[in-house]
């Protein structure tokens, strides 16, 4: 069984960001899977920015800033960061998924949808699968839906996520 220290990874990570020089994706997990993950939100966003500043062109370091810009409320902006990241990287489905999810959560239903249809004609995983099928549905597109909805594995990894992606933007 796994028990997460996060006083050890605190001290690890400060250990690893407190030099002159420190790389761009050491800040990005940094702040995206530690100090986003412990609500210290505007230390997260910090990091982010300042990993940003070291490689401005990376579709990753733009999506992962959107995701704790979201995170703090700060929507209108976090719209920004994930339209930044498909802008730099059309083929980065992740940022698609985000985007579909941020719209879905803001009441834009269709702008939800296109953006889901980009991040499953790029790579149609389960996670893709199961917002298209909620989309879908909220559509009125039910065979559609029910149709995609079979394509999840029962079962493996990754169906729970599916699925909540499905309930969370059918509601």
């Amino acid at each position: 069984f796994y028990k997460p220290d996060f006083q050890e990874a605190d001290c690890r990570f400060r250990l690893a960001v407190d030099h002159e020089s420190v790389p761009w994706h050491v800040r990005s997990w940094y702040s995206y899977f530690f100090l986003r993950s412990c609500g210290r939100n505007d230390e997260a966003k910090r990091e982010a920015e300042r990993a940003l500043e070291d490689n401005p062109l990376s579709q990753l370091l733009h999506w992962c800033l959107a995701n704790v810009l979201g995170g703090m409320g700060l929507h209108a902006e976090a719209e920004v960061g994930f339209k930044k990241a498909v802008d730099l990287d059309p083929q980065f489905w992740p940022a698609w998924w985000s985007l579909s999810l941020h719209h879905a959560a803001h009441g834009s239903p269709t702008e939800a949808l296109t953006s889901a249809e980009r991040a499953f004609a790029v790579h149609p995983n389960p996670y893709n699968i199961g917002l298209m099928a909620g989309l879908l549905h909220v559509a009125g597109d039910n065979v559609r839906s029910t149709a995609l909805l079979e394509q999840i594995p029962v079962g493996s990894q990754c169906s729970s996520l599916a699925r909540a992606c499905f309930h969370f933007v059918t509601g």
